[in-house]
């Protein structure tokens, strides 16, 4: 069976709690307080980014970063994105249906912003910000999303599908989604939000002169 490294980490999350909207169920729910997705990766392209796909952009930026992956035309083919979530955005679907309840007849809704009610729009939006054309998929799998995740980047690498692949999972915090949570589980949850992003590697064959081996 071959091994897998982790070389890069991106993390964004709540370390201290933070005032939310008093509309929510609880005020202690862990949100990241001030998170702003212009400052990380600035305002081209980020205009109708919502909450889940920025959180998880960024935490992508970050592991890039941080495990020095250098993504060229000679190896983009080989880099892909696995992100595990429970539904996506669940704020964006739920007020994409709304508009076409409440807007002025025929009742239009906004195009652009179709893409956002998408499961699997962070990891595509993720992979044309860094031009990442290898694996990508998203895996619905509530609270073992990641754990799916990786498990399908570990068959990916071990094919030979992939020569690195990003592994994550990512919640954003709303008011749907956390009453939500609050009526599912009869009050004894509280939704929060955060992003995190490993880059994984095969241990065996060729590794990368940059690679730093984290576990």
């Amino acid at each position: 069976m071959t091994g897998l490294l982790i070389t890069g980490a991106g993390v964004l999350s709540a370390a201290e709690p933070h005032p939310v909207d008093p509309g929510l169920p609880r005020p202690e729910a862990p949100v990241i307080d001030g998170f702003d997705v212009r400052a990380h990766l600035g305002r081209k392209g980020t205009s109708f980014y919502d909450r889940s796909t920025a959180l998880a952009v960024v935490a992508c930026q970050q592991a890039l970063q941080d495990g020095a992956v250098e993504v060229a035309d000679d190896n983009r083919a080989r880099v892909g994105v696995v992100l595990g979530t429970t539904v996506g955005s669940f704020q964006s679907t739920s007020d994409y249906s709304r508009d076409t309840l409440v807007q002025e007849k025929p009742y239009l809704v906004n195009p652009v912003l179709f893409p956002n009610t998408v499961m699997n729009c962070a990891a595509g939006q993720a992979a044309i910000r860094f031009g990442l054309r290898g694996v990508n998929a998203t895996i619905a799998g509530g609270r073992l999303a990641f754990h799916h995740a990786l498990r399908h980047a570990a068959m990916s690498l071990r094919r030979q599908a992939a020569d690195i692949v990003l592994v994550g999972a990512v919640e954003e915090h709303s008011p749907h989604r956390a009453w939500a949570a609050e009526i599912s589980s009869g009050g004894a949850s509280v939704a929060g939000e955060a992003a995190g992003v490993f880059v994984v590697e095969r241990a065996e064959g060729p590794r990368r002169p940059t690679a730093r081996i984290r576990a």
